[in-house]
């Protein structure tokens, strides 16, 4: 066999084995799916600061989902809540929003204060997804990824139902 044909099949071949390590590769790095979120039973989001603490809790109810917005503060020598905001919101957009802000990856999230910030915002975050399921994240001035995307999400269906 001359070298031109030698180094035509070296070169054939390793094409080959290209093909199938970028095929292969390919599919461990887009084939994979991630976790998503199919259904919940209820959200709970605390926010407190210096001036303000509030919860938002959302209950699943089938295929709508109840969002409240409570106000916390101290009275009688006790946390207290009052409700200052109440919508319904199509269930399956929640889940949308959780999956679009990939709730699931928070979950054992702590985000501890940042050495040198003397205030900031603190929160406490539960999702319950059913089945004894339940996230967990929490942190002061210091959040997961696409945190502030739910929060706002959260405060801008109250503000539209208003």
């Amino acid at each position: 066999m001359n070298e031109k044909k030698k180094s035509l099949i070296i070169f054939i071949a390793a094409a080959i084995v290209l093909c199938g390590v970028a095929a292969v590769g390919g599919f461990l790095m887009f084939g994979r799916q991630e976790a998503r979120i199919s259904r919940f039973e209820k959200l709970n989001l605390q926010v407190s600061g210096m001036r303000i603490s509030e919860e938002y809790e959302l209950i699943c109810q089938g295929e709508q989902s109840l969002l409240s917005r409570y106000e916390k503060f101290y009275g009688n020598g006790e946390e207290q809540r009052r409700l200052s905001g109440q919508v319904t919101v199509a269930t399956a957009q929640v889940i949308e929003q959780l999956n679009a802000c990939a709730v699931l990856k928070w979950d054992g999230f702590h985000g501890e204060h940042p050495k040198y910030v003397l205030d900031g915002t603190m929160f406490r975050f539960e999702l319950d997804l059913g089945e004894g399921k339940v996230i967990h994240a929490d942190g002061s001035q210091n959040f997961p990824k696409y945190y502030y995307e739910l929060e706002n999400w959260l405060a801008d269906l109250l503000r539209e139902a208003e």
